[in-house]
């Protein structure tokens, strides 16, 4: 058990099959700059949406910083205002998100619901912090469109490119070429049909190749040789993206486009078929042109055991019986026929200068119809045996040919870039060769006797990569004759439906669906072929016989194979870098706008109010104006106009009186003694007291000992008798509090020692100390 150490399964995992190249690449179905892309493993791109999201609400809050800022002065003023625009403000001033605000402005809606200017003064500031919020929960719900709206597209890394060369009857070519067709029948029934299938349909650069079709076209040969001229088939791809639709990754004018067009009918037999006999066996030949390559009858084209002969068991006693299917092929090259690369010579009525000619036999190999079938390629109505037990049989049918022909024609079209710059219409060689003379090569250097395709085709860089296009088409995607060779029955549809040797019920025009069906083959083939092609062979006996890229135009094709995986992850990198740009541009605005709005304030007095009042509305100043109510202790706050100001660091701070709960308040017992005890009426030099001064007006006027302003002097016989005072009455209060005013007054006693003229000189100045400082007089409020 110890020894078992590889997973058994993990060959078949289907995201490892290809190497993904990683990093930046350019995807140009969104351009050179929108289509930078970005491919990292899938859990570094699961954390790299995360972190964006989370910067995205990240950018949002400072956004919102930078529209309070705005906000905030855009309203303020020192006019006298109600308590909503003050609230207003120091919402605007200390919420850190918008939705912190929308709480706040939500929870004053309420609070004054019954002021009618309340909708005036906060709805705007309610609007913007609800736009903000909206506008980047959006932005971070959509920044995985970062990634999704590039897909699951990623490029294969082409390291190992190469064309498996169909070279060999044998061995493991033909072993590669029947795995793509078991693939390609794979993906045709889960990804082609109306059905909903299992598999991955995303697998490629496009779920399906389009293709039209039409079910009553003419005879595309002489139509006396068709057994109709109305129901016969037509397919045509349109023109086909090489980018678009088989992912070879290129710029508009880099690309390449082909069309694929088949036109298929029955044939008749009377004229092309003849009884034959060999070797006491019973055969039946059939001759729409000589054969190239066979050495019995060689002057007809195919010999097939007779009905008799293919119906000459019990129904039921060869379970796995199924259809037989031979094709042939003609190559048009030039206006003759590629004897080398070609199965027949056609004869006239179905040869065709500019189209390669197939012919598919259709055998009924011993299938019993259980009704009559007159579609005109399986023409199965002759009586066959009654099966069945007495009481309970049944007639059962058989085709009248032994092999009943289907010819078909196959043309290809090229075009460079764009629809309008296309070689002619024609053969698969004669096509190509066309399209070369639009790039500059002649057909004599593309071309050899046995029309194989020159590999080296390089004159241009568009010359190299219509090469490399053309060698995949010619070694890897079979024609229509081709699919039915090498999937056998397997490519018609009716095997859908047949089971144990016996075919059910199918509709008179079945040989269109069976032409489809293989139609859609060639197509799953066409998207298989450059993903197999760019990854390169895997097995060494094709690494050894595969046709590299012969240059670096070709080599960049290869590693420009687009598929789509779920293993990895792909970035829209110009979004990336316009998100993470742009936030660190917000987050930069947000940081240095207060301190660049100070610069301006100190160097040049900048709209000095809305400065302060931005300053004093913070939660840090807001707390020093709750506490700093102009009495003697007001002068231990220092940074009074920075973010946080300071105090002594022994400065006790009255804490909340909460006798009443409904009306908690700030509790200044203590605040309110020391603040008598330093205001004691002390003698000045000329004989007054101060607090006993009188006004212009001969009134006496209290001193205002609780603001900076009309603080005076303190003579030595005033700081005893002030002494003396603090020992008697701090007596009748806790230890802890007494011991803490006698030593804070004692120094404030032994600081204060200016006289009566500095004290009027300072109270004509404001104190630069506490600029900002709440205006609590009668005199101030009036003003």
């Amino acid at each position: 058990m110890e020894a078992l150490k590889t997973e058994a399964w993990s060959a078949h995992d289907q995201t490892l099959q290809y190497k993904v190249r990683l990093g930046l690449w350019t995807n140009w179905s969104r351009g050179q700059v929108l289509g930078r892309t970005l491919t990292i493993s899938r859990q570094d791109g699961n954390l790299l949406i995360a972190f964006t999201a989370f910067f995205i609400a990240f950018v949002g809050s400072r956004f919102w910083r930078i529209a309070c800022f705005g906000l905030h002065r855009y309203h303020s003023t020192n006019d006298p205002r109600g308590a909503i625009h003050h609230q207003r403000q120091i919402i605007l001033r200390n919420t850190v998100s918008a939705d912190s605000a929308i709480a706040l402005f939500s929870a004053m809606f309420w609070a004054w619901r019954h002021s009618s200017r309340l909708f005036l003064h906060v709805l705007p500031s309610f609007l913007a912090a609800l736009f903000c919020l909206s506008a980047f929960t959006v932005a971070g719900g959509i920044s995985s469109q970062i990634s999704s709206s590039t897909g699951t597209e990623v490029l294969i890394n082409g390291s190992a490119c190469g064309i498996a060369r169909d070279g060999a009857l044998h061995g493991p070519e033909r072993a590669h070429r029947s795995q793509m067709a078991k693939s390609a029948l794979n993906y045709v029934q889960q990804c082609y049909t109306n059905s909903t299938g299992l598999m991955d349909c995303n697998a490629y650069a496009a779920e399906r190749i389009p293709t039209y079709v039409s079910h009553d076209s003419p005879c595309p040969f002489n139509k006396s040789i068709c057994r109709t001229d109305s129901a016969n088939i037509h397919l045509d791809t349109g023109f086909v993206d090489s980018h678009h639709h088989l992912g070879v990754n290129a710029p508009q004018n880099e690309r390449i486009l082909f069309r694929q067009v088949v036109q298929c009918a029955p044939l008749v037999t009377d004229g092309y078929r003849i009884p034959y006999q060999s070797g006491g066996e019973n055969y039946t030949l059939y001759d729409y042109g000589p054969s190239l390559w066979s050495y019995d009858k060689p002057e007809f084209t195919y010999k097939v055991k007779s009905v008799q002969r293919q119906y000459s068991h019990q129904p039921g006693d060869r379970p796995d019986t199924n259809y037989l299917l031979v094709s042939f092929s003609s190559y048009a090259w030039n206006g003759s026929t590629g004897s080398l690369s070609s199965d027949f010579v056609p004869r006239d009525e179905i040869w065709r200068t500019d189209a390669d000619t197939f012919l598919i036999f259709l055998s009924g190999n011993g299938v019993i119809f259980a009704e009559p079938m007159n579609d005109t390629w399986y023409r199965a109505f002759d009586d066959d045996l009654v099966v069945g037990q007495p009481g309970n049989s049944a007639q059962t049918y058989r085709p009248t040919e032994a092999g009943s022909p289907l010819a078909c024609a196959e043309q290809f079209q090229f075009c460079f870039g764009n629809s309008k710059r296309c070689g002619p219409l024609g053969g698969f060689v004669d096509a190509s060769a066309g399209a070369f003379e639009l790039l500059g090569v002649g057909r004599e250097h593309v071309w050899d006797e046995n029309t194989e395709l020159v590999p080296g085709t390089t004159a241009n860089a568009a010359a190299s990569r219509f090469s490399w296009f053309a060698l995949t088409l010619r070694y890897t995607v079979p024609s229509i004759a081709d699919v039915f060779t090498e999937s056998g029955p397997d490519a018609l549809a009716s095997t859908q439906t047949l089971a144990g040797g016996i075919q059910t019920k199918l509709p008179l025009d079945q040989w269109h669906s069976d032409i489809t069906h293989s139609w859609a083959m060639i197509m799953a083939y066409w998207q298989a072929t450059f993903v197999e092609i760019a990854r390169g062979p895997t097995d060494p006996e094709l690494v050894a016989n595969k046709v590299a890229p012969a240059d670096a135009t070709q080599r960049q094709m290869c590693s420009n194979q687009k598929i789509r995986s779920t293993a990895y992850a792909s970035f829209n990198f110009f979004a990336l870098l316009f998100t993470y740009i742009l936030g660190l541009v917000i987050v930069a605005i947000s940081f240095s706008l207060e301190p660049l709005v100070d610069y301006l304030h100190r160097k040049w007095g900048h709209e000095t109010y809305a400065h302060l009042e931005w300053t004093a509305n913070g939660v840090l100043q807001l707390h020093r104006l709750m506490h700093d109510d102009g009495s003697e202790k007001a002068l231990t706050w220092s940074h009074c106009t920075e973010l946080v100001p300071t105090t002594s660091a022994k400065v006790p701070l009255a804490a909340l009186d909460i006798t009443d709960p409904t009306h908690p308040k700030l509790n200044r017992t203590a605040t309110a003694i020391a603040t008598a005890l330093v205001s004691e009426p002390t003698p000045t030099p000329d004989g007054t007291e101060v607090g006993d001064a009188e006004d212009d007006s001969g009134t006496s006027t209290p001193p205002e000992i609780h603001t900076n302003e009309h603080r005076g002097g303190v003579t030595e016989v005033a700081r005893e008798q002030s002494l003396h005072t603090v020992e008697s009455d701090t007596q009748s209060l806790p230890s802890h509090i007494a011991e803490f005013l006698d030593d804070e007054i004692r120094t404030e006693l032994d600081t204060t020692t200016t006289t009566n003229e500095d004290a009027a000189a300072r109270t004509a100045v404001p104190s630069t100390q506490h600029p900002l400082q709440l205006r609590t007089n009668s005199r101030s409020a009036t003003a």
